[in-house]
């Protein structure tokens, strides 16, 4: 082999092997005018299923995205995070996807922010 391609390849290589550590979020308000206090991102429940405890009310749709060099946590914890900020009570119906492309390969969690009918 060329001893001229050999550092490219291996550069190629070692970003191939390699995530950016980057995410990103998507929150989609349901309900409008209606608000609710932060709460803190370790009091919001998370559910797989559409099923939660106790009644609620959908107040937003949730979408986190990261690269897949990082665990399903993250996307997870972001999901937490984003819809604490909006003062949700749990998330429902919680969805891993694991997407490849061309030049990313990367995970994507999508869940529903619910508030709790006292």
């Amino acid at each position: 082999m060329n001893k001229r391609y050999l550092v490219p390849l291996c550069l190629l290589g070692l970003l191939l092997l390699t995530s950016c550590q980057t995410h990103s979020v998507l929150s989609s308000p349901l309900v409008k005018g209606s608000t609710y206090p932060a709460v803190s991102p370790e009091k919001v429940a998370v559910y797989a299923t559409p099923k939660a405890p106790k009644s609620y009310e959908i107040i937003a749709e949730l979408v986190a995205m990261c690269d897949a060099g990082q665990d399903a946590e993250v996307p997870i914890r972001i999901l937490r995070e984003e819809a604490a900020k909006i003062g949700a009570d749990a998330i429902v119906n919680l969805r891993l996807n694991f997407g490849m492309g061309f030049w990313i390969t990367g995970l994507k969690a999508t869940a529903t922010a619910v508030k709790y009918n006292d």
